[in-house]
């Protein structure tokens, strides 16, 4: 295998080298300044290719959302997953594919956990980050391992100028933050801390049938409180740019299972957890047209999970485990007029322990992975006003527990092919490896899994109309073979198998506006989907997988006149099971929801404090995401927050 990776990595050194030759200009060391954010701009030729929804932090404060998920949930071919309340689990699909399939990246590094390959977004803070990229393209030599569905990266905050920033909230059912964050320099170093704390009780009533009778019953055992803290600095030097971001989490909470006829199962579980992660970066601008970017991710996380409802020596009591990620990787880029080359080269080692991991590997199993990866961009043909590009990209992985694998991708893009419409056409070559607790969890695991792999097709289109409106269609559909499942093997156990074929498809369409010089902000998304079962001799062959909507509906208003800004935010989602049987009894209803925001800013000191008030689920709706676990009804949040700059 190592012989065959050091042959790959020979031919695109080769390939770089001579596109070096091939440029205007001889390779001359210059010794210059650059700019912060330099190294996100300089991706964006390779990035085109895919069908991004950007969002802007200024676009996140003006809603006043507490969490990642209340606002990416309205980007087409995006579907949240939530067990209830602040402390629920949040997970987030794209494109009709599972939320392990769906790659997390920070800054371009991913972030998934290698125990089960999400990423739990109720622990992750908007204060943390600028903006947010949400990607509804796969491609695995792109983003990585589990972007099947697509990819979310979240970019840091790297901020430029002074300020400080303190801001408080109360609300519903026992829920309060605070949080402080500043942004200055020490020794001419630009830097930004943040701190965040978080509290709920969580016991908001929820309504179930007693043979015919409505009863309300007080959520139990749902309480958390978060403590988060990131510290990021930066540090340019000439040709140099050193940054480093450290973020931390601790969070207690409690696991609240299912409500089965008005009783919470787990009414007694909690969960502990801390979660440290630590981002460097050394960028250097080697040239105008050069660049090399040396990204590290250090990442340690534990979890102690304890149910006082079971027997001290029960195997569902009790269970602990620590995870750690190393990884490494190097993106060397050569960019001119005409071309975009990038070669990268990737190593991360991840390893488990835990009192819950199958008998044969005792409490410790690890992971290596090493891989090599080329993206090249070319404009195929420039005019004016029309730019024909086409991307080629391929990695190659070797995986220490699982076979090599290669992924491809290939693109085409029309810039301006018509008046103010773009074009981009996607094919790639996809996959995601069985995670830690699909191949070694104790009576669960599976060893011998193999990889998921796909094939996606999307075609996107952006036009304007008028210069009001921005128009984006998108259509796509992913083939997915070896898909893993939970099969019972016994009536009280399931394993991890590889027997799913599945079909994704859908078609979305959003439309954003900002009307009367921007003070008038709107935004509308509908998505159509279909993740069906395509294994064959499947009792639920052609069968629809399990919580994934067929329509989602989102409409978004913000009005600002001067110190008063309103909005509101409508949300549907349509019927779906949550059997794979699609049984009349595993039918979930459709639900809407209506939230209505306020904000009002008054002048103190010659800096500005906004007054703010939420109400969500105005309309009181009744309903579920996940079978079992209901949702919050009407809540309210009011928040104060002052700015010094």
């Amino acid at each position: 295998m190592l012989k065959r990776f050091n042959y790959i990595l020979c031919f695109l050194i080769v390939t770089n080298i001579s596109i070096l030759y091939t440029q205007d200009d001889t390779l001359v060391y210059k010794t210059r300044t650059i700019e912060i954010d330099a190294p996100r701009f300089e991706k964006s030729k390779i990035m085109s290719y895919s069908d991004i929804h950007h969002i802007e932090i200024s676009e996140i404060d003006r809603l006043k959302n507490s969490n990642i998920t209340d606002i990416i949930k309205y980007i087409p071919n995006t579907y949240i997953k939530d067990y209830g309340g602040i402390g629920g689990i949040k997970t987030i699909s794209l494109r009709g594919a599972a939320s392990c399939q769906t790659a997390v990246l920070i800054d371009g590094i991913p972030i998934s956990s290698s125990q089960n390959s999400i990423v739990d977004f109720s622990l992750l803070p908007l204060t943390f980050f600028d903006n947010i990229d949400v990607v509804t393209n796969s491609s695995s030599s792109l983003f990585g391992t589990n972007s099947i569905g697509g990819a979310i990266d979240l970019h840091s905050r790297i901020q430029k100028s002074k300020s400080f920033n303190i801001s408080a909230s109360i609300g519903s059912f026992g829920y309060s933050t605070i949080s402080t964050s500043a942004n200055s320099t020490l020794f001419k170093i630009p830097y930004f801390i943040n701190f965040n704390y978080i509290k709920s009780k969580d016991n908001y009533p929820f309504d179930y049938n007693e043979f015919g009778k409505i009863i309300s019953v007080m959520r139990q055992n749902a309480d958390i409180s978060i403590l988060n803290g990131a510290a990021c600095f930066v540090i340019p030097i000439k040709k140099y740019l050193f940054t480093n971001k450290l973020f931390i989490t601790n969070s207690e909470r409690g696991v609240p299972g299912a409500v089965i006829t008005g009783k919470i199962e787990n009414s007694l579980a909690r969960l502990n957890e801390f979660k440290l992660l630590n981002l460097s970066n050394c960028y250097m601008k080697i040239d105008s047209n050069i660049n090399n970017e040396i990204k590290l991710l250090l990442s340690y996380n534990s979890s102690d999970y304890n149910d006082k409802g079971f027997l001290p020596n029960d195997n569902f009591a009790n269970s602990y485990f620590i995870s750690r990620d190393v990884r490494i990787i190097d993106d060397f880029s050569i960019n001119n007029n005409r071309i975009s080359n990038s070669l990268n080269i990737i190593f991360q080692y991840s390893n488990l322990s835990g009192n819950k991991l199958s008998l044969d590997v005792g409490n410790y199993v690890e992971r290596l992975n090493l891989g090599i990866g080329n993206n090249l961009s070319c404009d195929l043909l420039r005019m004016e006003e029309f730019t024909l590009s086409a991307l080629l990209s391929a990695k190659y992985d070797y995986w220490s527990d699982i076979k090599n694998i290669l992924s491809y991708t290939a693109g085409i893009y029309g810039k301006n092919i018509f008046d103010n419409t773009d074009i981009k056409l996607m094919y790639s070559n996809n996959y995601r490896i069985p995670n830690f607790n699909e191949m070694y969890y104790l009576n669960y695991g599976t060893t011998n899994l193999k990889p998921e792999k796909s094939n996606s097709y999307s075609l996107s289109v952006d036009f304007l109309p008028i210069k009001l409106f921005n128009i984006n269609l998108n259509c796509y559909y992913i083939s997915t073979k070896n898909q893993i499942l939970s099969v019972p093997k016994s009536t009280i156990s399931w394993a991890a198998q590889n027997i799913g074929n599945v079909h994704n498809y859908g078609a979305s369409v959003s439309i954003q506006s900002s009307l009367f010089h921007n003070s008038l902000f709107l935004m509308f998304a509908f998505t159509h989907q279909k993740s069906i079962d395509k294994t064959d001799n499947s009792p639920s062959y052609n069968n629809l997988l399990p919580y994934l909507p067929k329509e989602i509906v989102s409409f978004m208003m913000n009005y600002k006149y001067n110190v008063f800004s309103i909005g509101t935010d409508i949300y549907y989602n349509s019927f779906r099971y949550y059997l794979m049987d699609n049984s009349l009894n595993s039918l979930m209803n459709s639900y809407y929801n209506i939230d209505i925001n306020l904000s009002y800013i008054i002048k103190l000191l010659s800096n500005n404090l906004t007054i703010s008030l939420i109400i969500k689920n105005i309309t009181n709706q009744i309903y579920e995401i996940i079978n079992n676990y209901p949702m919050p009804k009407r809540s309210y949040v009011i928040s104060i927050n002052y700015n010094i700059r």
